[in-house]
């Protein structure tokens, strides 16, 4: 006898409340947790409820439908353990659930170096997990597409405006912003050539009848005019690599922010954003793209 949607539903609530446990006997405050609208129990009911009509569909018996629903069900527990950071130990429950939100200020965070803890791979893979479910899951989608712009966008934000500690300021940088102006760098090189070259000449003296002199002197000279004919070279390089990350950073924070409406966007024009913002040197998570095509194979709604 094939199962009619109410036992499908029975087993669908039975299994949101197994993976809502909190313990056998939680206080007061810890069931208004549980019994929440947090983000862990909003995406276990969305994917239980896909699952559940994916079943309905094609027929599915109870059995399979079960392992069809926590199969979802552990994709939100790796996305939950990607985003819930344990290194300063246990965090308290209401964060553990409520494990993502989108910012509205996302510079805020970057500029103060508050960005949320991403583990960028079970990002991934969480995202890559869900795609090889048979079904698909709107409120989880949407979370993921918001999670994987986020996680460029905060990682990028990071590399290029994290300082180094003040003693550790002369090691090499990959940040265009965080590099010393080249002008500077060039008057600074050119004190430590006079320093080196110059005061080794004064120290050779007469040595070989000032032939080691006369050479570290024009090897000094040979380094100013080499070092001078390059400045305005170097100069337009740094110029152009500090205005990519500006642009890279904007096209970041306007893909971001397409995703700010509470209401349906649009699966085409986020795309199109993110394209936009690919084209001038944003690197997103590979899953990104491939949730949006799939998405819009289907619907193309967010």
């Amino acid at each position: 006898m094939t199962p009619d949607q109410g036992q499908f539903n029975a087993t669908r609530r039975e299994i949101v409340e197994n993976y809502m446990w909190a313990g056998d006997k939680p206080d007061e405050e810890t069931r208004k947790i549980q019994q929440g609208r947090t983000v862990r129990h909003l995406l276990l009911e969305d994917v239980t409820t896909a699952a559940m009509h994916h079943a309905l569909q094609t027929g599915t018996g109870l059995d399979e439908f079960r392992v069809l629903a926590e199969g979802g069900v552990w994709v939100v527990n790796d996305l939950q353990g990607a985003l819930t950071d344990w290194r300063e130990g246990k965090p308290a429950l209401n964060k553990q659930w409520n494990f993502w939100r989108h910012e509205g200020n996302p510079w805020h965070l970057i500029k103060n170096q508050k960005q949320p803890y991403m583990d960028r791979s079970s990002i991934e893979e969480a995202a890559s997990a869900y795609l090889l479910l048979p079904y698909r899951a709107e409120r989880l989608e949407r979370t993921f597409v918001d999670v994987l712009v986020a996680l460029e966008m905060y990682a990028f934000g990071e590399m290029m405006f994290t300082k180094y500690p003040v003693g550790l300021r002369w090691l090499p940088t990959r940040s265009p912003i965080q590099e010393k102006h080249i002008l500077r760098r060039y008057l600074g090189g050119q004190v430590w050539s006079a320093a080196i070259f110059l005061g080794g000449a004064w120290l050779a003296g007469d040595a070989l009848n000032g032939l080691v002199a006369n050479v570290l002197i024009f090897v000094f000279l040979a380094l100013v005019v080499l070092s001078t004919v390059l400045l305005p070279f170097a100069w337009r390089h740094q110029t152009k690599a500090r205005s990519t990350v500006w642009k890279c950073l904007h096209g970041m924070f306007e893909t971001y922010s397409e995703l700010s409406s509470d209401g349906t966007i649009s699966t085409r024009r986020l795309r199109e954003v993110a394209v936009k913002a690919a084209d001038v040197g944003v690197g997103w998570p590979g899953p990104l793209f491939a949730i949006l095509d799939d998405n819009l194979a289907r619907s193309g709604k967010l």
